[in-house]
């Protein structure tokens, strides 16, 4: 059956919340992120050194909080004591009151777990081009928008949500020559993807190194994809051929290689899981009969026996299927006319084993 793209990136769906998490869980981009959260001013309070990302889901293990896309911690510079400050980041697409709730029993967890001062940050990207939710926590609080709020709103626990908008162009000017750009472009131009969007993601894509644009150009094409079905691959390589005037610079063509040589060995793969499912269930309806005639001792060096065998040709099988994708991965690029040193970029083997390579196709 022939490669089709489309369907491929179909069933590779990457979400919103996916995006930010595969790249803000990085510590790398996280800095970046934050230069883009806070003004310039608060940005140097800190050691940004000491940021660390924190595992969001041991902190939430003892309640029912659905856990937050991320948290970090990072200390005051330059001060006389170990100050740190702790933030919640949660990217939403829609606004309402119910995020504020979430985020305050969140930080009222991390403040009683770690003594330490909380602040969330929502960062935004909706289809409403504003964030229409309250910011307050009062303001999520019945009554306390009147006389309640009058009487004793200065003994009601109160903060206010700090809402980072990425449809909002100062928001994405901030960004402006960093590596994040291309990502928090493509997130606050989501629901608006067309040729001169997706151009100008190509565009962004040129000025990376090719290292990061490998890394990030074909996950967010992957990302519009997703969400504006109206665009196919044959489109989107289209634009990048007029966008992108370096032919050795245009990344999509040769990902649809790269894609379909993943999804025939996933096929393979679906394949061997199955053979490896029956044969597990055989073992398990033999071990049940083994011991209804009381073999059970026989069974049980068999199995282990078994066991070890598997163990070592399923491994031994991994290694020779993992080389065999990136052979035929390096074949496709040999085909495509690629040099060696490309070839070796995108797929770690040694110039000899290109050559041998080269000369047996």
């Amino acid at each position: 059956m022939p490669f089709d793209p489309d369907q491929y990136l179909s069933e590779t769906k990457i979400t919103h919340d996916g995006i930010f998490k595969e790249f803000f869980k990085q510590v790398i981009f996280c800095k970046e992120l934050y230069s883009v959260l806070l003004s310039a001013e608060e940005y140097r309070q800190f050691d940004w050194s000491t940021l660390r990302i924190e595992a969001s889901e041991q902190t939430s293990a003892t309640s029912r909080l659905r856990v937050p896309d991320l948290v970090t911690t990072v200390q005051l510079d330059g001060h006389p004591e170990t100050l740190e400050l702790a933030c919640i980041l949660d990217h939403k697409s829609e606004a309402g009151t119910k995020v504020l709730h979430q985020l305050n029993e969140y930080a009222a967890i991390m403040i009683r777990q770690r003594q330490t001062a909380v602040m969330p940050i929502v960062i935004y990207n909706g289809q409403s081009p504003h964030w229409n939710g309250p910011i307050r926590l009062h303001q999520a609080v019945p009554g306390m928008g009147g006389r309640l709020g009058e009487m004793f709103g200065n003994h009601v626990p109160d903060f206010e949500l700090r809402v980072v908008n990425l449809r909002d162009e100062e928001t994405l000017r901030r960004a402006a020559g960093l590596r994040i750009e291309s990502v928090l472009y493509s997130m606050g131009r989501i629901w608006d993807a067309n040729e001169k969007v997706l151009g100008q993601l190509f565009r962004l894509g040129e000025a990376m190194s090719v290292d990061d644009r490998n890394q990030i150009i074909p996950k967010m094409i992957n990302y519009f994809y997703n969400y504006n079905r109206s665009i196919t691959m044959e489109a989107v390589m289209d634009i990048e051929k007029r966008v992108v005037r370096d032919e050795d610079d245009r990344i999509m063509q040769r990902n649809v290689y790269i894609w379909d040589v993943i999804r025939q060995e996933s096929e393979k793969k679906g394949k061997l899981e199955g053979l490896q499912e029956g044969k597990l269930e055989g073992l398990q309806e033999g071990k049940l009969e083994g011991l209804q005639e009381g073999k059970l001792e026989g069974l049980q060096e068999g199995k282990l026996e078994g066991l070890q065998e598997g163990k070592l040709k399923g491994l031994q099988e991994g290694e020779r299927r993992s080389r065999q994708t990136v052979c035929e991965i390096a074949g496709r690029l040999i085909q495509d006319g690629k040099s060696n040193s490309e070839i070796q970029r995108y797929t770690n083997l040694s110039l000899d084993e290109i050559r041998r390579l080269r000369n047996s196709s």
